[in-house]
């Protein structure tokens, strides 16, 4: 998992993309509609980043001091220049400089300047429970192989709800776009 290169985490992944004008309320509605914990903003004129706005800066930034969501602009509140990483990097290495810097989220810059992505801390989390799901297959598999019979669990008990992955069960759904806001997807490290 650590030596994963970052553009395997998260390409096939949508992101938010804002210019610095929209107001924090038109923000943080397409993240709240697109279940994303960032979005990047970025220059109008070349899209290169500016900032960063996450979920920790409308609460610190926007919501404590009371400002005014409709009024208070992106840029007034994001987070300039955050650290970014580059996608031929490992994944590992991306989750250290997030540890070291006290930061969940970290944009990924193509080496032509533009951003193609944003790692979450929970992206570690998302590849341990799917490395978790196949130890979970595997050892089903091995149950049956030695006549243990096949119950879903890995210990002979009943199967989880789930599927056999606690917390899990969820259908992959479908590319969200935004009409308003940018919202991009990389495939097979391409932006679409």
């Amino acid at each position: 998992m650590p030596n994963r290169a970052v553009i395997k985490v998260i390409q096939n992944r949508d992101f938010l993309m804002s210019t610095p004008e929209k107001s924090v309320r038109a923000v943080a509605s397409h993240m709240k509609s697109l279940k994303l914990g960032a979005v990047l903003v970025v220059s109008p004129e070349d899209g290169k980043l500016l900032g960063i706005c996450t979920e920790r800066d409308l609460v610190h930034k926007i919501l404590a001091p009371g400002l005014d969501v409709n009024t208070t602009p992106v840029s007034a509140i994001m987070t300039p220049n955050p650290q970014t990483i580059s996608p031929d990097k490992p994944f590992g290495h991306a989750l250290h400089l997030m540890y070291e810097g006290g930061y969940r989220h970290m944009p990924v810059i193509a080496p032509n300047g533009l951003p193609i992505g944003v790692l979450s801390a929970r992206d570690a989390l998302g590849l341990e429970v799917f490395n978790f799901a196949n130890e979970l297959v595997q050892r089903e598999t091995l149950t049956e192989v030695l006549g243990g019979g096949g119950t879903g669990h890995p210990r002979g008990g009943a199967p989880h709800p789930a599927g056999g992955v606690p917390g899990g069960g969820g259908e992959e759904k479908g590319p969200k776009w935004s009409a308003a806001l940018c919202s991009r997807r990389i495939v097979n490290g391409v932006p679409q």
